[in-house]
């Protein structure tokens, strides 16, 4: 069973342990990624120390924008094969109509709702 260094209370945010948690079912459209390397920023300490609101799962594993390496692929990826090192930047809300993701410099230019794995919802 896969496990993080997480925080289940945003009072003691500083103190972290252990959690076991268990993946979503995959589909053939995911990427298993070994993760190298994981930022931690500012809005990870947001939601660790509850000024964005409480958590909304029993524990937060923080960490976004992760470098790592494909150890699975599902059968409709394409341009990703096992072995490759691959990352994931930051996981955010867009309905891909307005302004903003339109721009060059955006994320996504397709809609997309990422809720943070074991996390608040951001945007």
């Amino acid at each position: 069973m896969p496990c993080g260094y997480g925080i289940a209370d945003t009072k003691n945010w500083t103190d972290f342990k252990v959690f076991d948690f268990e993946l979503k079912k995959e589909t053939d459209d995911d990427v298993d990624i070994a993760i190298t390397h994981c930022g931690v920023c500012g809005s990870d300490v947001h939601t660790i120390s509850g000024s964005w609101g409480p958590l909304n799962h029993d524990f937060c594993i923080p960490g976004h924008e992760i470098i790592g390496f494909a150890t699975k692929v599902g059968k409709n990826v394409k341009d990703i094969k096992v072995g490759d090192r691959i990352g994931v930047g930051a996981q955010v809300d867009s309905c891909g109509e307005c302004t903003l993701p339109l721009r060059p410099l955006f994320v996504s230019l397709f809609a997309i709702v990422m809720p943070a794995f074991l996390s608040a919802l951001t945007w």
